[in-house]
């Protein structure tokens, strides 16, 4: 039914031919459970939590985009970019204002922490640092770049003790609610907004950044994972930089998922991140245009969620690495542009056949 390969990326961007008129998003709806034998034999591979998370009643419906009040099918929305914009995307007061409520607490970061925890900078991350976020409830990454440290392997032997003084510390400031804290980020509510704050060092200080992913893939393999915090600015950096057409569709994706796939599968729906890296793959192989026509572009990210167990990407012009520096390790793989050993699409146990089902 769906164009595949090349001639699906030129669509994307080219005058719209007969498959991609706004009659595409219809067609994909219409035709997306036409594979329910081959979808069935999946699931009954999974494991009884796996299916658990999944409505027990599968009978194919639209995508709702929202929750309140009439419901807006976006297979019948005729101009995506005036929903995107009316629906979506945050207003200027709001993010205004969230702004300067970021630029707030990071001086209460700077203000209310034990002197050997005070960052020498604090990065802003997340989907407002990032630009992409949409209205409602948004999340920050609070980077700490720890000036009392100068590699990772400190960090993390320290870790522990870190994020428990930083929780203790921020319990007394009156503003903040702390919701608890992971192995990498004590998390916070501030605000409409959900905080991570999450310890990091400047890995780039003293040497390149070549030789970090060559210490990550070395001798330091074993804390390979605490260098996510550390590298989380060049993710940040690389979404921001996108043109606001692309961070559209970021947000129109992220809205989908939000509103129908998190509820369906919990805790096993793929991070945004993740659908940012889709889609910033499928941007590059169209030539990566500033303009293009949303319908087509909703629909092509839409097929390739779909068909998510033909994913091998690890976008070369975007990446901070070199391919041979990848760490690939599944036939099915999402490389994370800015960290060599990290696969999205294996990373965690994520229901990819449910986000399959709603696509």
């Amino acid at each position: 039914m769906f164009i595949s390969g090349m001639d699906q990326f030129q669509t994307f961007v080219q005058p719209a031919k007969n498959l991609f008129s706004t009659r595409a998003l219809n067609s994909h709806n219409k035709h997306k459970h036409s594979n329910t034998k081959i979808l069935a034999q999946r699931f009954e591979s999974v494991t009884i939590y796996e299916r658990n998370q999944v409505p027990s009643t599968f009978a194919p419906t639209s995508v709702d985009l929202t929750t309140n009040g009439p419901s807006t099918d976006l297979y019948s929305v005729t101009d995506l970019d005036d929903f995107i914009s009316s629906e979506i995307q945050p207003d200027s007061s709001f993010l205004a204002g969230t702004s300067q409520s970021v630029d707030h607490l990071v001086t209460l970061l700077q203000h209310n922490v034990p002197a050997r925890l005070r960052p020498s900078r604090v990065i802003k991350g997340g989907s407002l640092g990032k630009g992409t976020a949409v209205k409602g409830k948004s999340d920050i990454d609070m980077t700490l770049i720890m000036s009392k440290y100068s590699n990772v392997r400190d960090l993390v032997r320290d870790m522990p003790d870190i994020l428990s003084e930083l929780e203790e510390s921020l319990q007394h400031v009156p503003e903040i609610s702390v919701d608890g804290k992971t192995r990498h980020a004590v998390q916070i509510s501030f605000g409409e907004s959900s905080v991570d704050i999450l310890p990091a060092v400047d890995v780039t200080k003293e040497i390149t950044l070549d030789e970090v992913y060559r210490k990550m893939t070395g001798s330091d393999a074993s804390v390979k994972d605490f260098y996510s915090a550390s590298l989380a600015p060049l993710q940040t950096e690389l979404v921001r930089n996108l043109p606001t057409k692309v961070k559209s569709l970021i947000r129109l994706i992220k809205y989908w998922n939000k509103e129908k796939v998190k509820p369906m599968l919990l805790s096993r729906c793929p991070t945004s991140y993740l659908y940012e890296v889709i889609i910033m793959d499928r941007w590059v192989k169209t030539g990566r245009p500033d303009s293009f026509d949303m319908t087509r572009a909703a629909h092509d990210v839409l097929t390739s969620l779909k068909n998510n167990r033909d994913f091998k990407i690890l976008t070369t012009e975007l990446a901070k690495y070199d391919r041979r520096v990848a760490d690939i390790r599944a036939e099915t793989y999402i490389m994370d542009p800015c960290n060599p050993t990290n696969d999205l699409y294996n990373s965690r146990f994520w229901n990819w056949d449910g986000v399959s089902y709603v696509a």
